[in-house]
């Protein structure tokens, strides 16, 4: 908890950043993933959005996938269910309209009808599941 506290005390996360970094990712989503675990909604949710915003930036749609459900469950559970669907629902919808790759699109359906069902919208789970079987 105490390194957390320390990261998250500065701007862990610069969207100056030109060009995209592989570890830089691969160290954003480690606090990221830790920070769901922790059940620390919150901040889990702010680094998620600053996290999508600058592969947005980057134009590295192919990486989205990587937070359709976490955006949900942090969103949800730091704000509401309605938020929570509602900020996968988006992201999802960003990322099939700019990606081709199949089985991703499958993935972050899937991702989707978990928020869904989760926050208790079985109907949403069901029409999202009805559109990969």
């Amino acid at each position: 908890m105490a390194l957390i506290a320390v990261l998250f005390s500065g701007n862990l996360f610069p969207f100056s950043s030109p060009s995209f970094d592989d570890q830089l990712f691969k160290d954003r989503d480690s606090i990221i993933s830790e920070l769901i675990s922790l059940e620390s909604y919150n901040e889990a949710l702010e680094q998620i959005n600053a996290q999508v915003g600058w592969l947005i930036e980057l134009e590295k749609y192919d990486s989205l996938y990587h937070y359709t459900y976490n955006i949900g469950r942090a969103a949800w559970r730091a704000e509401s269910a309605e938020a929570g669907t509602e900020q996968s629902r988006e992201l999802v919808k960003l990322f099939l309209k700019k990606t081709t790759d199949v089985s991703r699109h499958l993935k972050v359906l899937v991702d989707l009808s978990w928020i869904y069902s989760e926050t208790g919208d079985f109907r949403a789970a069901f029409s999202t599941d009805s559109l990969y079987v």
